[in-house]
């Protein structure tokens, strides 16, 4: 599923360079022929999500002593070190460009006080969403797409206590966010903040993912699997593909809904026909970085580049840029030490594990 959750970044990367570098682009949905929308990418990667967290707790986390917080750590290690590194380089921009920003501890006046609450959400995640949720004109306080990161961390603390539930239960939280979800749509809610960045919201979609573990747990050895997979490949890449699949704007459309849906269903199969694949699986690996890096390399490229090849499509290349050296500079090396962390269970492996701490460190 790597080349899946890659286009799904790269849809997000196509509206962000609409609205920040302008509609005189090269890189548009037309150009790629990806016409998914970045709202419903997000919403897709909530699925993605919610299938591969339930997949490592159940066949994984949840066997080994303090399977939780060896999660939670886990989890830590593979998003904020990135996350750091994109914060980092923004705050260099802002440094050479002169304008203030939270990223340097230089904001507008009145704002003081939300300057270390946006310096820990920014870094941590948690709360991003709630900067704007009441006032949009806090977005100046938040870095990009961190806010669906903090959904995403929401749904991490909640994934070990529910996730290895009775298929029961799974149901149950699936159609009571899906009934909330379609609730708040009928009652013109609208779509930001209520249906963007209201957590219970949003949980409908990490729940599909969930459920779409538990389908793949009873399909896995089916001799047809194999089969299905490429069906669902050909269903993702018509939605991709098709523009007339995408003429409604609003994210709880029944188009919208036939979408994710699409992605529910299609998820498990897609997964066992990839799963061994090693140039998906690094394909995926560069998603995260893509996703989280667009956004600082756009804003780079609009306050320095004045070559005659297009904004977006420099933005394009040094977004793969910022993708690879993130995965070999950060994730490569921290991934030593993930690994050692879920296989953990007793003092000696703790002492391997600080030996490899002090190695990456030094």
């Amino acid at each position: 599923m790597g080349f899946f959750r890659l286009i799904l970044a790269l849809a997000v990367f196509i509206d962000h360079a609409h609205e920040i570098l302008g509609r005189e682009i090269s890189v548009t949905h037309q150009s790629a022929n990806i016409f998914i929308w970045s709202g419903h990418a997000v919403f897709a990667f909530f699925i993605l999500s919610g299938f591969y967290i339930s997949m490592v707790i159940t066949e994984k986390y949840s066997k080994l002593s303090n399977g939780a917080g060896k999660f939670y750590l886990n989890r830590a290690l593979r998003l904020y070190p990135v996350n750091w590194l994109m914060l980092i380089l923004f705050a260099w921009l802002i440094l050479s460009t002169g304008e203030k920003s939270f990223l340097v501890f230089d904001t507008e006046p009145g704002k003081e006080w939300l300057m270390p609450v946006a310096l820990f959400c920014n870094a941590f995640f948690f709360g991003a969403e709630l900067i704007p949720f009441s006032t949009p004109e806090n977005w100046n306080y938040v870095i990009g797409p961190v806010w669906s990161l903090s959904l995403e961390l929401y749904f991490y603390v909640l994934a070990p206590f529910i996730v290895t539930r009775s298929l029961k239960t799974i149901l149950a939280l699936t159609m009571a966010g899906v009934v909330l979800r379609i609730t708040l749509y009928a009652l013109d809610f609208p779509v930001v903040p209520w249906r963007y960045f209201f957590f219970p919201s949003s949980i409908a979609f990490f729940m599909l993912g969930v459920l779409a573990y538990r389908l793949y747990i009873e399909a896995k050895n089916k001799s047809w699997v194999i089969m299905a997979g490429k069906i669902s490949a050909l269903a993702l890449i018509v939605f991709i593909v098709t523009p007339q699949l995408w003429t409604s704007g609003d994210q709880d459309a029944p188009l919208s809904w036939l979408f994710y849906l699409t992605v529910f269903v299609c998820t498990p199969f897609l997964f066992e026909l990839t799963k061994k694949s090693k140039i998906d699986r690094i394909t995926g690996q560069l998603a995260y970085p893509v996703y989280l890096g667009h956004f600082v390399v756009m804003s780079v490229v609009l306050h320095y580049y004045e070559g005659e090849l297009d904004k977006s499509v420099v933005s394009l290349i040094g977004t793969f840029l910022f993708a690879f050296i993130a995965y070999y500079a950060v994730d490569i090396p921290i991934e030593r030490i993930r690994l050692i962390i879920s296989k953990t269970n007793n003092a000696k492996e703790l002492n391997t594990l600080n030996q490899v701490i002090s190695r990456v460190a030094t």
